[in-house]
C-alpha cells in the first residue's frame, strides 16, 4: 500500500511540474506583471524581498499542495472504505456486538469497588 501511495505521489509530483511549466511559458508576462506590483512595497529592502520570494512564498505553495495530495490520497481511501465496509458489514456487526457483550460482563465484575 505503501509503495501504491509513493507511485501516486510521485506522479502527482511530477504531473504538477509539468502543469507549473506550460502554465509559466503561457502566462509569463501578466505573472511578471503581478510579481512586480506584489514586491513592489519591498523593493528598496531586498533582504525582505529575498525572504518573501525564498521562504513565504514556497511555504504557502508547498503547504497547498501537500493538502491537495493528501486530499486525493484520502479521497481514494474513502472510496475503498464502504465498498470493503458493504461486504464486511454482518461480520463487522456481530464482533461489535460480541465486544459490547464482553464489555458488559467485564463491567459486571469490577462493581465490587476495587479492580478484581
Amino acid at each position: 500500500l505503501r509503495c501504491l501511495q509513493v507511485g501516486i505521489w510521485l506522479l502527482i509530483q511530477c504531473g504538477m511540474k509539468v502543469i507549473t511549466m506550460i502554465f509559466l511559458l503561457i502566462f509569463a508576462r501578466p505573472l511578471i506583471w503581478i510579481a512586480g506590483t506584489l514586491l513592489w512595497p519591498f523593493s528598496s529592502f531586498p533582504k525582505t524581498t529575498l525572504m518573501v520570494v525564498m521562504v513565504i512564498l514556497p511555504l504557502v505553495t508547498n503547504s497547498f499542495q501537500f493538502w491537495m495530495t493528501d486530499a486525493f490520497l484520502m479521497f481514494h481511501e474513502r472510496i475503498k472504505t464502504p465498498l470493503l465496509s458493504k461486504h464486511t458489514s454482518r461480520q463487522d456487526a456481530a464482533r461489535a456486538q460480541r465486544r459490547q457483550q464482553e464489555q458488559r460482563e467485564g463491567r459486571e465484575g469490577r462493581d465490587c469497588g476495587r479492580v478484581c
